[in-house]
């Protein structure tokens, strides 16, 4: 077995998202956290960018939708945080 560079980086991709679910269930962080919501969006990006090189539909699938959620995490963590300044 050949291991690439980019292997490497998925593999770095999925402790970033490892890191960031045993976070949340140790109740560090919470979902609504920035934290959580980077962590999960880099490490899927860093995952997705493996599929580059070695495609995989069902993995393509999952990274779209984790990187879209994440964002939306982020989005709506700015979101609350722009409401409690003007209140």
């Amino acid at each position: 077995m050949i291991i690439h560079w980019y292997d490497f980086v998925g593999t770095f991709g999925v402790i970033l998202c490892l890191i960031a679910y045993f976070q949340l269930q140790t109740s560090r962080w919470t979902s609504f956290d920035l934290e959580y919501s980077i962590l999960n969006l880099l490490g899927s990006l860093l995952i997705g960018l493996t599929l580059l090189f070695d495609f995989n539909l069902s993995a393509l699938i999952i990274e779209v939708c984790w990187i879209a959620i994440s964002i939306y995490g982020v989005w709506n963590y700015f979101q609350n945080k722009a409401q409690q300044t003007s209140s």
